[in-house]
């Protein structure tokens, strides 16, 4: 009786944990995430008074490296949804289970090593005064929201329940401490 409820248990116990992992994580708030926004380029365009030339090649850089996004991520999506298949087998392979970690390893990084390389060819594309203008634009803007937000993600919720105020008929602060 003992043996199946320690696998039951270690069975849920995986599962929860694979679909854990399957689930797409929330993007990275990498300083140029939203470069691709039409509006943020116009306030950029205004603000750092881009000419049309830096525009054009800015709108490039963006547009190309979206289109190259688009496959890996695409792949990446498939080897989550094949690492939860995995893990629901009655008898996990652990080989092929390194193996499909292995590759979504290396997606995250191919995806970050994109975020990378755009933000410096778009710094490139800028002079050393337009760099100085957008560091101090940065803050203003939204880049880096993770370091004001106390997390990734978007939306009302992307701060957090700490962030949010007390849940409706919640007990102040003070008193859950004291609970």
């Amino acid at each position: 009786m003992m043996k199946r409820f320690f696998l039951s248990t270690l069975a849920a116990t995986m599962l929860c944990f694979g679909m854990a992992l399957a689930q797409p994580n929330p993007p990275a708030e990498e300083d140029f995430d939203d470069f691709d926004n039409p509006n943020l380029h116009q306030m950029l365009g205004e603000k750092l008074g881009l000419t049309a030339d830096q525009k054009e090649q800015i709108h490039k850089i963006v547009l190309d490296t979206h289109k190259k996004n688009i496959e890996v991520e695409a792949k990446g999506k498939i080897a989550r949804i094949e690492l939860h298949e995995l893990l629901g087998a009655d008898t996990p392979d652990q080989k092929k289970l390194d193996a499909k970690i292995a590759e979504l390893s290396q997606f995250h990084e191919t995806m970050l090593r994109s975020r990378v390389e755009t933000m410096l060819a778009v710094k490139k594309v800028l002079t050393a005064e337009q760099r100085a203008k957008l560091k101090e634009l940065r803050p203003m803007m939204g880049f880096g929201r993770h370091d004001r937000m106390g997390g990734f993600g978007h939306g009302p919720g992307a701060m957090g329940p700490r962030h949010m105020g007390p849940r409706p008929g919640a007990a102040p602060r003070e008193q859950q401490q004291k609970m």
